[in-house]
């Protein structure tokens, strides 16, 4: 993890086989939202995360959920699992630090 590219929201490229991924990093108003959806519920929650950080030059792939609905699921779990790192790539900056 770059602590740079994570302040600065650059995106983050991952590849699996031979396809590669642009993820938008989070920003403080995406955890906000991230909170809220998680909360509501939705056994959708995966398809919202994909839906909003999977982008292609800067801009969105899906233009709804319901596209990333209808995607094979191994690629969305390992999509999700790239994404799910991003929202705590800094965790570890903010726990205090033991004095031993």
């Amino acid at each position: 993890m770059s602590i740079k590219n994570a302040l600065t929201l650059k995106n983050h490229v991952c590849s699996i086989q031979d396809h590669t991924f642009t993820l938008r990093r989070p920003s403080v108003a995406d955890l906000a939202q991230a909170v809220s959806e998680a909360a509501k519920g939705d056994p959708h929650f995966s398809c919202w995360l994909v839906f909003n950080h999977l982008v292609e030059d800067g801009k969105p792939v899906f233009d709804t959920q319901d596209e990333v609905l209808a995607c094979d699921g191994g690629l969305i779990n390992f999509l999700v699992a790239e994404i799910d790192r991003l929202y705590g790539e800094s965790q570890d900056l903010t726990r205090p630090v033991s004095k031993s």
